[in-house]
């Protein structure tokens, strides 16, 4: 599961947020399905003292250039910047930690 964060959302209550993501992350990892969070930020203090104030769980990549967005089509929504992905294949677009029904979704398309 790939999500975006765009550089005009609030870092504080975005990672705050994510700690309510941390059961339905679990089921994902058990798994064998990690998920991979891009900060297009340049202000990485800022993000990596409320991760680990948090304590939240995912991978944190820093786009500190922005190339993220730049070398992809994204669309302007941000409700539509999480993914599920299959190698280089978009399987789902929507964040599952945000819509239960997504979520099962997301669980049923990972299924074993």
């Amino acid at each position: 599961i790939l999500i975006y964060l765009n550089p005009y959302v609030c870092s504080a209550c975005k990672v705050k947020e994510m700690r309510l993501w941390e059961e339905p992350w679990q089921k994902f990892i058990d798994r064998g399905i990690p998920t991979v969070i891009i900060l297009d930020t340049d202000d990485i203090a800022e993000y990596k003292k409320e991760v680990d104030l948090q304590k939240v769980k995912p991978l944190f990549v820093y786009d500190i250039e922005g190339k993220f967005k730049e070398l992809n089509r994204l669309p302007e929504n941000p409700e539509l910047h999480s993914y599920l992905l299959k190698g280089d294949t978009v399987v789902l677009v929507g964040n599952p930690y945000m819509n239960s029904r997504l979520f099962e979704l997301f669980l049923k398309t990972t299924e074993p």
